[in-house]
């Protein structure tokens, strides 16, 4: 289970263009507009290298007033949620593999986007709280745009919600909701193509409803709602793409497992360590 931190190949470059309308001369001149854009306005406190900058003009393709909007979202989250940001220890977050909340599978769909499964219903909410969650998703997304491709080609996200109940409807609040939304569709450099929610019982329409009114039209239509019918699941994604619980041909895999296997590259711990995370002693950093 790797990152691929390279840059970006031929083909990717050919889909940049395509789907984003990225040319090699859009891009120059966009970076230099965009920094202009921050100096001028000098209400950001961000990073101006390309790496970083390029993700907000490719999630907004290369609108540069929606891509400064994006990157105000971004650090006004980073700066209104230290709950979420700071003090978090990605390596301690483990539990939440061996519970099997959040995962990461090694493979991509057949697109070639990074897919985030959570198990909403595997949540223990006596153990410990949301907040843990976030944190692991923030690590995740943060890890995922490490990645060059990611950038272009975006990700997927399935919501399995089989074994919601009560205990977990109450603890989703509009707040709640709010910072799903937040880190999904309004503050992170990553283009969400779809949200599939799969063996949903009826108690998550209660669910869906606080988030409804905070997502526009073009969210609202990249949600889709399964229930057990893996059949129409295989229609967006491959079952050679996807977990055998999911009709699928994988074997589990887990956060504790990504990040097990992430700890063994330098190169993606000193990432982590330089976005302020804190890690383990001994964590190898080159």
């Amino acid at each position: 289970m790797e990152l691929d931190l390279g840059e970006l190949s031929v083909e990717l470059y050919e889909r940049a263009g395509k789907e984003l309308g990225e040319t090699a001369e859009k891009r120059a001149d966009s970076l230099v507009k965009i920094r202009s854009m921050i100096l001028e306005r000098a209400d950001l406190d961000c990073r101006m290298d390309d790496d970083f900058l390029i993700r907000f003009l490719r999630a907004r393709r290369f609108n540069l007033d929606r891509a400064y909007e994006l990157l105000r979202n971004y650090a006004n989250f980073k700066c209104s949620r230290p709950d979420i940001h700071e003090n978090v220890w990605p390596q301690r977050l483990k539990f939440l593999g061996d519970d099997d909340v959040i995962s990461v599978p090694p493979y991509k769909d057949q697109h070639g986007r990074r897919m985030i499964i959570y198990k909403i219903g595997n949540w223990n909410t006596s153990k410990y709280k949301v907040i843990e969650i976030f944190k692991a998703s923030v690590v995740v997304m943060e890890l995922g745009l490490l990645e060059k491709a990611t950038s272009v080609l975006g990700g997927v996200c399935i919501f399995d919600l089989g074994g919601v109940g009560l205990s977990h409807v109450w603890n989703i609040t509009p707040a709640v909701a709010e910072t799903v939304v937040d880190l999904l569709v309004r503050c992170f450099p990553m283009r969400i193509h779809a949200i599939h929610i799969v063996f949903q019982p009826m108690v998550c329409q209660m669910m869906f409803a606080l988030f409804k009114p905070m997502l526009d039209k073009r969210m609202q239509d990249r949600i889709f709602f399964h229930g057990s019918d893996l059949n129409s699941l295989h229609e967006h994604i491959s079952p050679k793409r996807l977990p055998k619980k999911y009709g699928g041909v994988h074997e589990e895999s887990s956060y504790r497992m990504w990040i097990d296997n992430l700890e063994k590259n330098p190169s993606v711990m000193k990432a982590l360590h330089t976005l302020g995370y804190h890690l383990e002693e001994g964590t190898l950093l080159n």
